[in-house]
């Protein structure tokens, strides 16, 4: 994250987004009331997360990818008893450890560094089938952010893992016009 943040109104809007998206796709399901109607005329409700309603009609179908991906995850954890990640209410203004952690796997993913984004994910966990089960979750958030137009930063990285680009070039003398007529 940039700097550090731990208050989500400091983050670049990209990151903002991509916090907010993990605290409304993992938060719990709970009952909607549907338009529909059974045979005694009582509403039916549904069973669903309502955060999909809030993205845009395009892009609908990924998130949902996105929700369940997380739904397998953490329906894994919670099957072999493990904690469960500590991701915050989405009104909540601190972002969590786990929080920054699964950014910096989120931006690792994006930029296409697998092995950094499992490194962040062992971080959040660290139980092996963890980071796997969490890996394609990140993937496509990433993947679903970067096709809405926001690219994380690459300061959002574990702090061990600050280093230079791997594009980098060496730089080359430049050949000087006096140097072949001598």
């Amino acid at each position: 994250m940039s700097c550090y943040a731990t208050v989500l109104s400091d983050l670049p809007c990209g990151e903002r987004l991509a916090v907010w998206t993990v605290r409304r796709l993992v938060g719990p399901a709970r009952q909607i009331p549907s338009c529909s109607v059974d045979a005694h005329g009582a509403g039916l409700s549904v069973n669903a997360r309502p955060p999909l309603g809030l993205f845009l009609p395009c892009n609908r179908r990924e998130f949902a990818d996105v929700a369940r991906a997380f739904d397998n995850a953490l329906g894994w954890m919670s099957r072999q008893r493990l904690p469960l990640p500590d991701i915050a209410m989405a009104g909540v203004m601190r972002v969590t450890e786990t929080e920054r952690r699964l950014l910096a796997a989120t931006a690792a993913a994006q930029a296409g560094h697998d092995d950094d984004a499992r490194a962040a994910l062992h971080d959040v966990s660290a139980h092996e089938g963890v980071a796997a089960r969490l890996m394609p979750a990140i993937t496509l958030l990433g993947a679903c952010l970067a096709g809405a137009g926001y690219w994380l930063g690459a300061r959002v990285t574990r702090p061990a893992l600050h280093r230079a680009p791997l594009y980098a070039t060496a730089m080359r003398p430049c050949a000087t016009p006096s140097a072949g007529m001598a």
